[in-house]
């Protein structure tokens, strides 16, 4: 019987870790791993950003077995005439490029392209590679499409949550995931960090679920939060940028909570952002102020099939 729970347990791991999410569908057994082609471009900090919060890196070709799988994919996406970002950079130091997990660019299997590099205007600090391998030194303020890597490890398992994101928690009362994020951002890149996660900023559909956030901000407390606005986290609310429009981030109206909710007052001007206080009352708050916050998704955001 235990080498029968043994081996179940040894296929449950080896097919567990094929898995990743649905954006990522192919693992690529010639890498260990996944690929992600994003197909709306970005600056260089942008698209390094938006991988790692896919759990991903912004992909290298750190050796010959990632630098074919790259050619392929900018094949399959671009073809010959447009490159994509490298995490390759050298943003800490002139000239000098590695990649994000420290390989240097001299041990890199690439070539230059022709006249390349030339680090036109002293500005060049990223690179971008062609399909065909070569790559070019370019401004890391280029808009470019950029492509993640994510490498197989042996703890990736999914979760109940559907991700391999352990911070993420499954709450039975409302039937939805939460982690809560101490690493504090402005209301734009929370919501980017939840996207990016395959969930959203939190949305409060019942009293039931303010009670789970509210509980969810106690048990973090202000000295758990790397900023010192710690006493309002934001939320899933937007007035849109019209006085006193205010719903959910999904167009929905905000269930009336037990609390008053402090939407009133604010200039017609100005755009405001939802948060919810450590009293569970709601209230606007501006969208720059760097707080903590809490993404929410359904078990099966991620592992959802896609009907094309």
């Amino acid at each position: 019987m235990w080498l029968f729970k043994y081996i179940a347990f040894t296929l449950f791991v080896l097919i567990e870790c094929k898995k990743f999410r649905f954006d990522y569908p192919n693992y690529d057994s010639e890498v260990d791993g996944w690929f992600k082609f994003h197909r709306i471009p970005a600056v260089w900090r942008d698209a390094r950003l938006r991988c790692r919060m896919e759990g991903a890196v912004l992909a290298s070709p750190n050796d010959f077995p990632l630098l074919g799988g790259l050619k392929r994919v900018i094949a399959d996406n671009v073809g010959t005439s447009r490159g994509v970002y490298l995490g390759a950079n050298a943003r800490f130091s002139k000239g000098d490029f590695s990649s994000i997990a420290g390989v240097p660019l001299a041990r890199m299997p690439v070539d230059w392209l022709p006249n390349e590099p030339d680090n036109l205007d002293n500005n060049e600090e990223c690179l971008m590679m062609m399909s065909n391998g070569s790559i070019a030194d370019v401004s890391c303020s280029r808009v470019l499409p950029y492509v993640c890597y994510k490498k197989s490890t042996p703890d990736m398992l999914i979760n109940d949550c559907g991700t391999t994101d352990k911070e993420y928690n499954l709450e039975p009362r409302t039937g939805s995931c939460y982690k809560f994020h101490r690493v504090s951002r402005t209301w734009p890149r929370a919501y980017m960090a939840c996207t990016a996660e395959g969930g959203h900023l939190a949305i409060i559909n019942s009293q039931q679920e303010a009670l789970v956030l509210k509980e969810i901000f106690a048990n973090n407390s202000p000295a758990q939060v790397s900023i010192n606005s710690r006493e309002t986290m934001h939320i899933g609310i937007h007035n849109w940028n019209e006085r006193a429009d205010w719903t959910t981030i999904n167009g929905e109206p905000i269930p009336e909570p037990e609390h008053h909710v402090y939407f009133q007052g604010q200039p017609d001007t100005e755009e405001f952002c939802g948060g919810m206080m450590r009293d569970g009352e709601l209230g606007y708050s501006w969208c720059g102020v760097i707080r903590p916050f809490v993404c929410e998704m359904k078990p099966d955001s991620l592992q959802q099939e896609i009907n094309k």
